[in-house]
C-alpha cells in the first residue's frame, strides 16, 4: 500500500517504527504539558480500511497515557491493559478494540516534551523488551530532531517573509510626506499587518498634553463610543505616552485603567495592544490595537510592529517638517530620497554606504562617517565618506555618543581643545560636525558624523532633520542586520554552525566556475568520524551532538580563512580549498586528522578519516568532485579509519 505524501525523513523514521515493532497502531503526535488536545501528524491503524491517519485532533481527556509520558518525559510500557492503573478510565474501551499492549515514548525538543509516539497491540499480551523501548526512544529522538528542524525553518522563514512585508509596508508609508495620509497608512498597514479588526491612531498636542486621535481603521461600528482626546497619564493610552513603553492586555474586561468602559461594555473589546510612536526619545503619540477575541502577541510581532511604530514615527517627522517648515522643502525631499535609498537595501555593507553618501549629501556635508558597536562598545563597523583613515579612540566623542545616547554639536573647532578632535579632520579641513546616535528602539547601534569645512552653527531644524535622517537609518541598519541573520540561518546548520549541504553546493558551484574561469587549482576535502553510530549507541545522541560540535570547532580552528567548512550530513562533513592541489590539500587533511586525533573528546576517543581529490577537466559537475573525493573517504575507512586517501593525482 502506498505511503501518504509527507516530509521525507519523518515518514522514514514513521517506517522504521512499523517495520522494527510489527504493532497494529502506531501514532506520533504533537502535544504538550497542560494541553487539552493532541494532534497526530501521522499514524497508521492496520484494523482500519485506511490505515494511515493524518491531522486529526485528540482530546487528551481520553488519552491519560498522553499525559502521563508528558508530565514525566519518561516511556509507559503497558505489557497488559488491564492491569495498567494510568488506563483505568478507558481500560473497558481500549479492551472491547481489542487493544490489550502498550509502548508510550516521548518527543522531546531541548527537555521539553512536545509530544508522543504511541504504539499498541492487539489480541495477547505484549512484554516491550528493553532493547524494543531503546530503539523506539532512538527513533523518537530523531523524530523529535527532525520536527524541530523542520519548524526552525518554517519559523526563519515566516521570520524573513514578515520582515519583507514589514520593509515593504515602511517603503510605501515614507512615499508621501502628506500629514494625514502618513496617519492614515500608518494605521491601516499595522491593522492589517497584526490582523486586527480596529485601530487607532493617536498623536500629541504638546501644548494641550492631550492625545489626539487623528486617524482610526474599522472603528465604524464604534461610532458614538470612541474618546477623541485622552490627556496625558489618563488611561492605559496616556501611560503608554508619559511613559513610552508599550503595552499588551490580552483581556481588558478586568482591566481598571481602560479609559473608555463602552468599549468593552457594548463594543465587545477584548484585547488591547498600545505602541508609542517614539522619534528622537519624544514620543510622538501611539497606535492602539483591539481585538474581540483574547489575544496574546507574540515576541516577533511585539519586534516587528515595535520596529513598524519607530519607522511610523519617523515618517511622521518627516512630513511635519516638510508641511511646517516649507524653508527646509529641498532638505526634506533630500532626506527622504536618501532614505528610501537605504531602506530598499538589505545588504549592510551596502545600506551603511547610502546611509554616509545620504547624510552628508541631504546637510550640504563635506564628508561623513558610520561607526557601529556591538552590546560591549567594541567597533563592528566603520564606513566613511570623503575621509578615510579614522580612528575610534576609547575615551572620544564617538564612544561618548554611544554611551549616552545623546548627539554632539560641534559648531567650530577652534574653541575645541586639539586633543578631541579627530587629527584627520584637521588635515582634511574640517572646521565643525555632528554626531548622533543611531538608536533601535532602546537600544543603540552607533553613532553617524557629518563633518563641514566652515564653521556652522547648527540650527535646532537642522539637528531635528539629521536626527530624524539618523532613525531612518537606525532602522535600516537593524532591518539589514536582521536580514543578514535570517540569511545566516538559512543557510548554516542548526547544529554546528557550519554551512548546511544545501549552501555547501552553491558555494562549490561557484568556486569551480572561477576555477575554470582563471585556471586556477581547487580541492575538496569529504570526511568523516570513525564509528560514530557505535559513540551515540554507547554515550547517547547528546554526547554525538557535542562529538559533532567539538569537531566543527577543530575544522574551523585548523582551516584557512580561504577555506570554507561546512557539514555534508549526519558524521560527514567537507572542506572546499580554493587555490590548492592535491598535494597541498594532502598536508591539510593531514593536519585535520591529527587535530582531531589528538583533541581531548569530553566523552570517549573519536578520530576521522579523510578524503581528498582535486578538480579535473572531465569532470562536467560539481558532484563528480564530491564524488572523486567520497571514493578515497570510503577507501580510508576500509583500510582501516583514522587516515587520509587521495583521488586521482591528475591535475586542473
Amino acid at each position: 500500500m502506498p505511503f501518504p505524501a509527507r516530509d521525507q525523513v519523518l515518514w522514514d523514521i514513521f517506517k522504521r517504527f512499523l517495520e522494527t515493532m510489527h504493532v497494529d497502531r502506531c501514532a506520533i503526535a504533537l502535544c504538550a504539558p497542560g494541553e487539552a488536545s493532541a494532534q497526530i501528524i501521522v499514524g497508521f491503524d492496520r484494523s482500519k480500511e485506511d490505515p494511515w491517519i493524518e491531522g486529526v485532533n485528540l482530546s487528551l481527556d481520553r488519552y491519560p497515557e498522553f499525559r502521563r509520558v508528558l508530565e514525566t518525559q519518561q516511556p509507559l510500557v503497558v505489557p497488559d491493559v488491564a492491569e495498567e492503573p494510568v488506563l483505568s478510565g478507558i481500560r473497558e474501551f481500549l479492551l472491547s478494540l481489542p487493544i490489550r499492549s502498550m509502548l508510550v515514548v516521548p518527543l522531546l525538543r531541548q527537555d521539553q516534551s512536545i509530544g508522543v509516539v504511541s504504539l499498541s497491540t492487539r489480541g495477547t499480551v505484549r512484554n516491550f523488551t528493553p532493547d524494543e523501548i531503546v530503539v523506539c526512544q532512538t527513533l523518537a529522538s530523531q523524530a523529535a530532531l527532525t520536527l524541530e528542524k523542520t519548524a526552525l525553518f518554517h519559523e526563519v522563514q515566516e521570520r524573513a517573509n514578515k520582515l519583507q512585508s514589514l520593509i515593504h509596508l515602511t517603503k510605501l508609508m515614507t512615499a508621501s510626506l502628506n500629514l494625514q495620509e502618513v496617519y492614515d497608512f500608518a494605521v491601516k498597514a499595522a491593522a492589517e499587518f497584526l490582523d486586527v479588526p480596529c485601530a487607532w491612531l493617536v498623536v500629541a498636542d504638546e501644548e494641550m498634553r492631550e492625545l489626539r486621535v487623528q486617524a482610526s481603521y474599522g472603528m465604524e461600528e464604534f461610532v458614538g463610543l470612541m474618546v477623541e482626546r485622552i490627556p496625558y497619564g489618563v488611561g492605559v493610552i496616556g501611560e503608554i505616552m508619559e511613559r513610552g513603553e508599550p503595552q499588551y492586555i490580552a483581556d481588558v474586561r478586568q482591566e481598571p485603567r481602560l479609559l473608555n468602559r463602552r468599549f468593552v461594555e457594548q463594543g465587545g473589546v477584548v484585547s488591547f495592544a498600545g505602541i508609542p510612536l517614539i522619534s528622537d526619545g519624544r514620543v510622538l503619540g501611539a497606535l492602539a490595537f483591539f481585538t474581540l477575541h483574547r489575544r496574546f502577541f507574540t515576541p516577533d510581532e511585539r519586534t516587528l510592529i515595535s520596529a513598524f511604530a519607530s519607522q511610523a514615527a519617523v515618517a511622521i517627522v518627516n512630513a511635519r517638517a516638510y508641511q511646517q517648515i516649507q524653508r527646509y522643502a529641498s532638505t526634506v525631499a533630500e532626506l527622504y530620497e536618501a532614505a528610501t535609498q537605504v531602506s530598499g537595501s538589505l545588504d549592510l555593507d551596502e545600506t551603511l554606504q547610502k546611509i554616509a553618501r545620504g547624510a552628508a549629501a541631504s546637510t550640504d556635508a563635506a564628508s561623513s562617517t558610520i561607526i557601529l558597536f556591538d552590546d560591549f562598545g567594541e567597533v563592528t563597523h566603520i564606513v566613511e565618506w570623503e575621509v578615510g583613515g579614522i580612528e575610534v579612540r576609547k575615551d572620544g566623542i564617538s564612544r561618548q555618543v554611544w554611551e549616552t545616547s545623546r548627539p554632539v554639536v560641534l559648531p567650530d573647532f577652534a574653541s575645541i581643545p586639539s586633543g578631541r578632535i579627530n587629527p584627520r579632520l584637521l588635515a582634511l579641513g574640517r572646521r565643525a560636525a555632528v554626531c548622533l546616535p543611531l538608536q533601535v528602539r532602546e537600544r543603540i547601534r552607533g553613532v553617524m558624523w557629518v563633518h563641514y569645512n566652515e564653521p556652522r552653527r547648527v540650527a535646532e531644524e537642522d539637528l531635528h532633520l539629521l536626527a530624524s535622517f539618523g532613525s531612518q537609518a537606525a532602522i535600516a541598519i537593524e532591518n539589514a542586520r536582521l536580514f543578514a541573520e535570517t540569511r545566516r540561518l538559512a543557510n548554516t546548520d542548526a547544529l554546528t554552525g557550519l554551512y548546511n549541504h544545501r549552501y555547501f553546493y552553491r558555494l562549490l558551484d561557484t568556486e569551480v566556475k572561477r576555477a575554470r574561469r582563471y585556471g586556477r587549482s581547487l580541492s575538496l576535502i569529504m570526511l568523516d568520524i570513525d564509528h560514530f553510530k557505535q559513540f551515540n549507541d554507547r554515550y547517547g545522541h547528546l554526547a554525538g551532538d557535542e562529538a559533532l560540535r567539538s569537531l566543527a570547532q577543530i575544522l574551523r580552528k585548523n582551516s584557512r580563512r580561504v577555506d570554507t567548512v561546512a557539514r555534508y550530513g549526519g558524521e560527514e562533513f567537507a572542506i572546499i580549498l580554493p587555490e590548492t592541489d592535491l598535494a597541498q590539500a594532502a598536508v591539510q587533511a593531514e593536519r585535520l586528522r591529527a587535530a582531531a586525533s589528538e583533541f581531548e573528546w569530553p566523552e570517549g576517543c573519536l578520530t576521522i578519516s579523510l578524503g581528498a581529490a582535486v578538480l579535473t577537466p572531465e569532470m562536467g559537475r560539481v558532484e563528480d568532485l564530491v564524488r572523486e573525493a567520497d571514493r578515497p573517504l570510503y577507501e580510508a575507512k576500509v583500510a582501516g579509519r583514522n587516515q587520509v586517501c587521495l583521488g586521482s593525482s591528475q591535475s586542473h
